[in-house]
């Protein structure tokens, strides 16, 4: 296998990544791989590992599910399916999208086992008491480290609830970073005036992701509940910058109405005509091209509103 083949770049700042990878580690023990799979109702002899796009592994292809599963290493090409995970419920947003862009089937997997009474295959709590119960036939070898790093994950994140969606909120990839849209924000507004991740500022950007291959750029407002407005972003690598509505940003910005005048009008006059008549929770689109070619305008606009 490649990079072209398996994922390699995940983002460990995110803690569904992280306990991705600790429970990719235990499918290797035969008790979990076949609990695994007859949870799933796959065969015993299905390879899984983490998905790449289902494209392309560039950082500008939009869909890579956690998991991808093949019939055999001698048949990469027998696709049998992708697998989505989450600590918390279903992302059924995200499962449709998946189902809507595969031709294969698409297994959920949850974190408590309650949350399967909505929507899911399996969930994390399952294969954490699973591990338990071999647990006693690994001891004192090597594999029992891996079973006891995915279990205190399991534990922290799900069982004693340190999880929340806003938990899902981490620093940007190196990918996004080194984008030309980032780096000219970087670049405008100094690196001692940005945070990567973390809580907003006054007179500062924060800069974070939910999804790998996205980025949001948020500046304060007392308006907010957690004190940040998304000014731009981009969703999950897809090829459009999104935007608020109008309506969105003057009501988070009522002591900035010409600031935000400018910023809606030059949005505007960019294609995206529709941010002056969409609903709050809408975004208006514009291409990353026409993005990319007035950032210095951009830029300008969004210090107004810092």
């Amino acid at each position: 296998m490649n990079n072209r083949i398996i994922h390699i770049n995940e983002d460990t700042a995110k803690p569904e990544n992280r306990t991705n990878l600790a429970m990719f580690s235990i499918l290797m023990i035969p008790e979990i791989h076949t609990f695994f799979c007859n949870s799933l109702n796959i065969p015993t002899s299905s390879i899984i590992f983490p998905s790449p796009n289902f494209q392309t592994e560039e950082f500008d292809s939009n869909l890579r599910p956690d998991f991808k599963i093949i019939a055999s290493f001698t048949e990469l090409n027998v696709l049998k399916g992708y697998i989505e995970i989450e600590l918390g419920r279903e992302d059924q947003a995200q499962v449709s999208n998946y189902k809507s862009s595969a031709n294969v089937p698409i297994y959920s997997i949850v974190g408590k086992k309650i949350y399967l009474q909505e929507k899911g295959n399996l969930s994390l709590e399952d294969i954490y008491y699973k591990t338990k119960e071999v647990e006693i036939n690994y001891k004192d070898t090597q594999v029992f480290a891996s079973l006891l790093h995915f279990q205190k994950l399991i534990e922290y994140y799900i069982i004693e609830n340190n999880f929340s969606g806003s938990s899902k909120r981490a620093q940007i990839s190196e990918k996004m970073l080194n984008s030309k849209i980032i780096q000219d924000v970087v670049q405008y507004f100094g690196k001692e005036n940005i945070i990567l991740g973390g809580k907003i500022e006054q007179r500062k950007l924060l800069i974070d992701t939910i999804k790998e291959n996205g980025f949001s750029i948020r500046v304060y407002s007392r308006e907010s509940t957690n004190n940040s407005v998304r000014l731009m972003n981009r969703s999950a690598g897809k090829p459009q910058i999104g935007f608020p509505s109008k309506v969105k940003l003057i009501k988070y910005f009522p002591y900035k109405k010409d600031e935000v005048l400018k910023y809606v009008n030059l949005i505007h006059n960019l294609g995206a005509s529709d941010i002056t008549y969409l609903k709050e929770k809408q975004d208006a689109k514009l291409p990353i091209s026409i993005v990319e070619k007035n950032m210095n305008e951009l830029l300008k606009a969004i210090e107004s509103l810092l």
